[in-house]
Formats: structure tokens, sequence, C-alpha cells
């Protein structure tokens, strides 16, 4: 008989995964058609997972280290905790000012679509949101992991529902899987650091490690945690750019020359859908995405980098800083993914990788690989965009 995985580990892997990067991801891989999007998509969970092996084996070396700064420390080498702790601190708070930030813009489009609701500017959006967040992640440990299944659960059957009405949509003969354009060098620097952290769940790890310490159970539930997220990713995107590539060339073509705003991309479906509620479902799906990861992320850069107990004060002074950065945050969603990309390939690959070498030396040596080409590859594609300075404004 097949063994169930924890639930609350594979819901909190997955919820991390599907979060802002949901909307964003198949307007990233639209300039490079179907087939080469679905690949990237399936070889980025797969190094998630290579990820995640090389954590595990990490941790249940090191009883009672389970966050990568202790790991660093437990291996003695000072260099690589600093780091670590400047990965968790960096990505985190790059990740929940991305959050904050898109989480109020998308509550503020969803109270005006359900409500009509109009009476918030975007600081004070912003101001509930936070509020919303604080009081989530101040509660027991226990009943966050209930509300994040709950929200989970919702999510997924939101998605459901919307890749229901996209596929009936989408003619199977006339699915967009080879562009033009994708032999060109944007195409790919946008479209690689953007797919790799929307499966960058690695600083959720030590949460995962600390609701399930039994090695075969987390390997098995971040492993349903990736196949969930893989299967959405995939319908989502097929769906996406197969009813616009059949029914709105135009504008598909728009998009993948860079010239299509969210915004826009979501008006466009909701034309092609027809349901009267549809652009409230996207909204409210994207929201529950956003939120879910929101929450991962969250629990990671309050505990990320030791203890398990912390009070109201010490979760405000920590959080607040995100506020305030949140209210003066001015730049795409897009170009923050590909920048968040580069951080998360130091810490979720090359820290891991570095201490894993310094202790086993002849082990998984072909996964080694795997994870320090990919890593290469984020980097590469991040300098490109940086020196070409060609990252869209979405």
């Amino acid at each position: 008989m097949m063994k169930l995985p924890h639930w609350g580990v594979t819901f909190l892997i997955a919820g991390t995964c599907i979060g802002g990067a949901v909307i964003a991801l198949p307007i990233t891989l639209s300039p490079l058609g179907l087939l080469w999007g679905w690949g990237m998509m399936i070889f980025m969970a797969l190094i998630g997972y290579g990820t995640a092996k090389i954590g595990i084996a990490l941790q249940q070396d090191a009883p009672g280290s389970t966050n990568l700064p202790t790991l660093a420390r437990q291996y003695g080498s000072f260099k690589l905790q600093i780091l670590s702790h400047l990965y968790i601190k960096g990505l985190s708070t790059t990740l929940l000012v991305l959050y904050t930030t898109a989480g109020a813009e998308v509550l503020n489009r969803l109270l005006q679509h359900f409500l009509a609701w109009t009476l918030l500017s975007d600081s004070q959006m912003i101001s509930l949101y936070f509020l919303i967040t604080l009081a989530i992640l101040n509660a027991p440990f226990k009943k966050v992991d209930l509300m994040n299944r709950v929200l989970f659960t919702m999510m997924i059957l939101g998605f459901l529902l919307l890749i229901a009405a996209l596929l009936s949509q989408i003619s199977f003969t006339t699915l967009p899987l080879m562009n033009n354009n994708f032999c060109g060098v944007k195409s790919w620097s946008l479209a690689i650091p953007t797919a790799f952290t929307s499966f960058g769940f690695q600083l959720a790890l030590h949460t995962a490690a600390f609701l399930c310490p039994q090695e075969a159970a987390l390997k098995r539930s971040i492993l349903w945690g990736l196949v969930i997220s893989t299967a959405v990713y995939l319908l989502w995107t097929t769906g996406v750019l197969g009813a616009l590539f059949g029914h709105a060339p135009d504008f598909y073509n728009n998009m993948a020359a860079g010239k299509a705003p969210i915004g826009q991309t979501i008006q466009h479906l909701s034309g092609l859908v027809g349901w009267p509620f549809f652009a409230f479902l996207v909204w409210g799906v994207s929201f529950l995405a956003i939120f879910t990861s929101n929450i991962g992320i969250g629990l990671a850069f309050i505990y990320g980098t030791g203890g398990q107990k912390k009070n109201f004060k010490q979760i405000c002074f920590q959080l607040l800083p995100i506020y305030g950065a949140s209210l003066f945050f001015k730049s795409s969603i897009l170009s923050i993914l590909t920048f968040a990309g580069m951080i998360s390939a130091i810490g979720a690959i090359v820290i891991p990788c570095l201490l894993f070498q310094k202790r086993f030396p002849q082990r998984w040596r072909g996964w080694l690989v795997l994870l320090w080409g990919c890593a290469l590859l984020v980097f590469a594609s991040e300098l490109v965009s940086i020196f070409t300075n060609e990252l869209l404004s979405i």
C-alpha cells in the first residue's frame, strides 16, 4: 500500500511554490512556446527535488541543525554561516516585499470586482494586507498550519475551475508549441530565473523539517508538493497560452514580445471565457496563491535563522521593515522575480552543495553536477538581464 505524505508539508511546499509567479510565468514562457516551457518547468521541479535531497541529507547528518546557518556552523564554515544569514534575510525580505505589494494590489482589485469598493488608497491597502499577514504569523504554529491547508485547498479548487474554463477554449491542434523567438537571449534570460523562483520552496524547508522530522516521509511529502505545483503550472500555462494564441493571436504576439501587462492579460482571458465572474475568480485565486506563499516565506523569515518560539513584539520588530519597504516599492513583479532567482540559487544550491561536498565528497555526484549547472544558468541569465537592461515592466 502506498504511503501517504504529510499533507501539512505537501501543502506548505506547493503553496510556497505557487505564488507571485503564477501570472508572470505564462508571460515569460510565451516567447519560447509550450514545448520549451513544459520542459523548463519539469526541469526546475527536478532541480527543486535535488535541492531537497541535499538539504535533508545535511539535516539528518546534523540533528538539531535544521536551518542553513546552524548547518554551516555545525560544519565549521563561518563564511558560509554569514552567507546563509544574508541569503535567508535577503531573499525572504525581497519576496515578502513583493508579496505584500502584489497581494495588496490584488486584494484591491478583488474588492473592486466583488464590492465595487475603492475607499482605500494603495498605502492603506498595503497596511490592511500587512495587518492580516501579521495576525496570521502571530498565531500558534499548529493554527498557522491549519489555515495554510484550508487556504491552499481553496486555491487548488479555484485553479481547477480556471484551468477547466481555459482548456475548454483551446484547440489542441493549434497550440503554440514553438515560438519564433525561442532562440532569443532575452527570452531565456527572463524565463530561466523566473521559472527557478517559481519552484523556490527551499526557504520553507526548515519549517517542513519541523513539521515532519522523519526523513522518508519528508522526502515523500516534498515530492508530492512539487508534483502538485508542476501539474498546476503545466495546466495553467497551457490554458493561458493556448486560449490567447487561438482567440487573440495579436495580443499573444504582443505578450511574446514583452508588451502585455498582467492586467491586460487577465482582461483578455476574461473576454475569451465569457464568465461574468471569471475576472473575480482570477484575482481571487491569485490572492490565495500570493498569500499562501507569503505564509511559507514569512515563517522562514521569522524562524529560518534559529529558534521556534517568538513573541508578538519580536515578530513585529522583524516584520515592520517589510511594511516600510512595501510602501516605497516601485519595481515590476518580473524584475523582482528574476532578481530573487539569483539570490535563491545562492541559498538553494550554492551553499548546500558546498556543505554537502565538504561532508560527503563522494556522494551524489550526478545530482551535484546538475545543480551546479542550474545555478550557473540562473546567474548567467540574471547578468544578461542586468547588462542589457531589458527587464519587462509588468
